[in-house]
């Protein structure tokens, strides 16, 4: 699942543009993406032979996951995330002649994004001469909100 989630796809669609000077190869490039951020749009655009500056938006679905036991502890546990998505502004430059080697860096901001786990114990627990019911333990709630 983890490795599932590191995936990233690209798909991009260029033009090229010819002027007086030559053949611009990559005045812009518009870009579909997917991965750990959701899905999304980027637009690159070439700012010298070796710079380029890149944009877009992320969106990621909201969902809900339950399980019915937490290291063998029979318990109902539920995360429950509204949707993710952000923007962001990167700087990509090419330090070497080959563009196989890329630095990228630069800043993204979360416009939404929240989400809840509830952990409660289901069964009945003995510690010594005392047993416990689920509504005797406890109950974890925790919440994160990543909005501004």
């Amino acid at each position: 699942m983890a490795s599932l989630l590191l995936l990233g796809l690209c798909a991009t669609a260029q033009k090229k543009i010819t002027t007086k000077e030559g053949t611009i190869k990559k005045p812009l490039v518009v870009g579909l993406t997917a991965g750990s951020q959701g899905v999304g749009i980027d637009l690159k655009k070439q700012l010298t032979h070796r710079l380029y500056v890149r944009g877009g938006y992320s969106y990621l679905p909201g969902v809900s996951v339950t399980a019915s036991t937490v290291n063998q502890f029979a318990a109902d546990k539920v995360l429950k995330s509204n949707s993710f998505s952000n923007a962001h502004l990167l700087l990509e430059a090419s330090p070497f002649k080959s563009k196989v080697f890329r630095l990228i860096g630069g800043t993204a901001y979360f416009l939404t994004g929240d989400f809840s786990y509830t952990l409660q114990p289901t069964g009945t627990y003995k510690y010594g001469q005392f047993t416990f019911t689920p509504s005797d333990i406890w109950t974890l709630f925790s919440v994160a909100n990543f909005r501004s």
